[in-house]
């Protein structure tokens, strides 16, 4: 099955539910979601072509090291999420010190974070990726893809889920 992305609305809906409302200006909210996961669509896509295994992120032009790509899709929650999440690998928890989870997949619904299709850099393959949190305070956060070396048009994003065990 393709990937099918968190919408606007899914993530809209997490940050009411922190609020008990819906947060101030939706539609504006909406709109700038809709094109931050477009400026990420332009930068990297999900491919089950020419990836390590299943769908993995395939850059969609030449990314420079230093660039950071913004994940909007990727929905900080700050109370650890159902253990059952965090065995199936929905979610990675932040290891900034600040606390915090971000949930890449929904198992109710089958909505991802195109986070969630990172593959892991194992054996020979050297990650180009890492995640980098931007904390907007301690009930708010956002991913970031860290690009840690120039990545070709059409290469595979790769990264580390574990730098222990590297």
């Amino acid at each position: 099955m393709a990937p099918f992305f968190f919408t606007a609305e899914d993530v809209a809906a997490n940050v009411s539910q922190k609020r008990k409302k819906d947060p101030p200006h939706k539609r504006t909210f909406i709109d700038l979601y809709n094109s931050k996961l477009a400026a990420l669509a332009s930068a990297a896509k999900p491919s089950n072509k020419n990836v390590v295994h299943g769908y993995g992120i395939v850059a969609e032009r030449a990314l420079r090291r230093g660039e950071e790509v913004l994940d909007p899709a990727a929905k900080f929650v700050s109370l650890p999420p159902k253990s059952s999440a965090i065995m199936a690998g929905n979610v990675i928890q932040c290891q900034d010190g600040g606390g915090g989870f971000f949930l890449l997949r929904d198992d109710t619904n089958g909505r991802a974070a195109p986070s969630f299709y990172l593959n892991e850099a194992r054996d020979t393959c050297q990650p180009n990726v890492e995640w980098l949190i931007d904390r907007r305070g301690r009930e708010s956060a956002c991913l970031y893809w860290h690009i840690i070396r120039d990545i070709a048009k059409s290469e595979e994003l790769l990264i580390v889920y574990d730098p222990d065990d590297r």
